[in-house]
């Protein structure tokens, strides 16, 4: 996504430039010409890719995913969480009832009950970095799917520039969202239903 704002805003420093009137010293002082309109006087279309993303199959079945490894994740980071606090409660209530007769048998439980702990936190930041990378590499996913689609999509159109509408103001009219919606959607196959399971 950083590449292609950062395309982006390269495209319209160029586009403000090329589009003007050559005989005019600038944009904003430049009179439209009657009947000019802004498709015709600049081969630039915008999408707003906020769209895109929540209505492409694709990246509904990747929000999916991410959400249910979420659940999956915070499931059983209480579990863990509660048969940690089950067994402090039990050496807790062990040693208030004078169940220990040794020093060394408190100790060897709370040594235990510290290993489980740092066992816990080790399983917590080794799943936490898994679920970055797996974002990661499905936002990875999705922007290639965007770009590549864009280019064979631009290939047929002859765009001189495809936008993102968050970077500025376009004449509504210059919007495909829809159609770069409906071509994504088409070119892409829905994962298997037991894939998704």
């Amino acid at each position: 996504m950083k590449k292609l704002i950062l395309a982006v805003a390269t495209v319209i420093a160029f586009a403000g430039t090329s589009c003007s009137d050559s005989g005019k010293s600038s944009v904003l002082s430049a009179a439209r010409p009657a009947g000019d309109s802004v498709a015709a006087r600049c081969n630039i279309r915008y999408i707003d890719v906020d769209s895109v993303l929540s209505a492409y199959t694709l990246a509904q079945e990747l929000t999916a995913q991410q959400q249910k490894e979420m659940i999956a994740f915070e499931s059983a980071a209480r579990q863990k969480d509660t048969d940690l606090q089950r067994l402090q409660n039990s050496i807790q209530t062990k040693y208030q009832n004078n169940g220990y007769l040794t020093q060394e048998s408190m100790e060897a439980d709370m040594k235990s009950l510290q290993q489980k702990q740092t066992e816990a936190n080790n399983w917590a930041n080794t799943h936490q970095n898994r679920l970055a990378q797996l974002v990661a590499q499905q936002q990875q996913r999705l922007n290639d799917s965007l770009q590549n689609f864009l280019r064979d999509y631009n290939a047929v159109y002859h765009y001189d520039a495809i936008l993102d509408k968050k970077v500025g103001f376009f004449d509504p009219s210059l919007d495909i969202t829809a159609d770069i919606i409906n071509g994504l959607n088409e070119r892409y196959t829905p994962a298997k239903e037991e894939a998704k399971k």
